[in-house]
């Protein structure tokens, strides 16, 4: 199929990550290991029902949404089917997506985060459009990867993410893979819901490589099995014009410590 070549990739990639790691029981989230947390991350805890839950060595999900290929005012929003991998130990994932901007024509994705970033988008799957590595593909999908643990809050416990409490209702997250670091700020509301993730990100900005602002915003949390999470995420970059909202995704399902990738 046409249309397979860049998700065959992606799953092929996830597999081996999943391959990878050793084989063992993950341990069971207790609250003596939360309190040495902030208080506002402890709360998440407590309204994510991680205490008493496994810890998440691999995950994989689905989502559906919009997103948006240009960065004008007025750009027009493309429906997104997508699939992503994990693990926390190391910290990795594997993302998927497939915007549909014709009947029949797709733009797919391909991004990741193993040792280093990358992002590669194709047409069809298979024509290269952008192929974006090094350095600040590094930066950027470890910037991602740390906005994401809202998926798997287990990992607030990683021993490489140091936490700093801001304030009642946020901390802020440094998380240490080899020679790289990379911070952001969580904040929460009164009971314990993650609702925004804010962090300097790496990007190419007009032709030239920038530091931009950028934001996530969860919400819509939901029973997943045993955890509640956010069934809804948004994403935008601070850019001078103001901000730009360029990615709306619905979690439709998630999954911890499964070894499998999709097969439909």
């Amino acid at each position: 199929m046409p249309f397979a070549s860049l998700k065959h990739q992606a799953r092929q990639q996830a597999q081996t990550l999943f391959d990878s790691l050793p084989s063992s029981r993950p341990e069971v989230i207790t609250e003596e290991q939360v309190r040495q947390l902030p208080e506002p991350v402890q709360r998440f805890m407590h309204y994510t029902r991680t205490i008493g839950a496994p810890r998440a060595r691999t995950v994989r999900l689905k989502q559906t949404g919009l997103f948006r290929i240009s960065e004008k005012p007025n750009a027009k929003w493309y429906p997104l089917s997508a699939e992503q991998y994990y693990t926390t130990q190391p910290p990795a994932f594997v993302w998927w997506g497939s915007i549909q901007v014709a009947p029949l024509l797709a733009v797919q994705g391909l991004d990741v985060f193993h040792q280093h970033g990358s992002l590669v988008i194709k047409l069809l799957g298979l024509i290269k459009l952008a192929d974006y590595r090094g350095p600040q593909a590094d930066q950027a999908e470890l910037v991602r990867y740390l906005s994401e643990i809202i998926w798997y809050p287990s990992a607030c416990l990683h021993p490489d993410l140091h936490w700093q409490p801001i304030d009642q209702l946020s901390a802020r997250a440094t998380l240490t893979y080899h020679s790289l670091t990379v911070s952001g700020d969580f904040h929460f509301d009164e009971q314990g819901a993650l609702t925004t993730f804010v962090a300097q990100r790496d990007r190419d900005f007009e032709g030239r490589p920038a530091t931009l602002t950028w934001s996530a915003r969860a919400d819509k949390y939901r029973s997943f099995g045993d955890l509640f999470l956010p069934g809804l995420g948004e994403a935008y970059w601070h850019l001078p014009s103001g901000k730009f909202s360029y990615a709306r995704l619905e979690v439709t399902e998630i999954e911890h410590n499964v070894s499998a990738v999709y097969s439909a």
